[in-house]
């Protein structure tokens, strides 16, 4: 990382056009300072600091999946579950703001930052995954299930067949004669789940 300092003039311009000319600061200055701290200085709670900086000073890095990313993986190293959870909440519920606020804008646009959110979602259910393996929260099963649910809608819309629960709705009688029962399309879909991947799951079901 270079830094330039420009010298003060001798009529006292010199701050000002520093000022002038910095430009926007990007997530990349604080990623970048959080990582020299993390590798090189072997410091990464100071690490956790610069990036939790970033996001009070910039609020939209928030909805910024690879700044968020970068300062999750080193929760996760630090093994710092409720800050981790507590972080992918927020960058969710801010991405999801985001796209409510932008409604007037065209499918493309949406699609892009949709495909952008993918992997805040993917680092929700790794996290959750591991934390069911351990065992430390008997509602972890309820949490990964609402989690899928969720992913589905913010990547694939509300009209898409949630794999992972076998719909949106409980099948009635006259589907439970044709399709078999409830237990057993669940059943198929986790097995689905498994082999393919949700994603690749997910677009066979649809």
């Amino acid at each position: 990382m270079v830094t330039n300092r420009l010298g003060v003039s001798s009529n006292g311009e010199g701050e000002n056009t520093q000022t002038a000319n910095a430009g926007f600061i990007t997530w990349h200055l604080y990623a970048s300072h959080a990582t020299i701290e993390h590798h090189l200085s072997k410091k990464p709670q100071v690490a956790a600091r610069i990036y939790e900086l970033g996001l009070r000073k910039h609020r939209s890095f928030l909805s910024n999946p690879p700044y968020v990313l970068h300062y999750a993986n080193l929760l996760l190293e630090l093994n710092d579950e409720e800050n981790l959870r507590s972080l992918l909440m927020r960058a969710v519920a801010a991405c999801e703001e985001e796209d409510a606020t932008s409604g007037g804008s065209d499918e493309a646009a949406l699609a892009r930052r949709r495909e952008m959110q993918r992997p805040l979602w993917d680092m929700m259910l790794k996290f959750e995954s591991i934390l069911s393996s351990r065992g430390s929260n008997g509602n972890i099963s309820a949490d990964i299930s609402s989690i899928e649910s969720r992913r589905r809608r913010a990547l694939y819309g509300p009209g898409h067949e949630d794999v992972a629960m076998g719909g949106e709705n409980a099948p009635d009688e006259e589907e439970d004669r044709n399709l078999g029962s409830g237990a057993q399309k669940n059943s198929l879909n986790e097995q689905l789940i498994r082999v393919e991947g949700y994603d690749v799951a997910s677009r066979i079901a649809n």
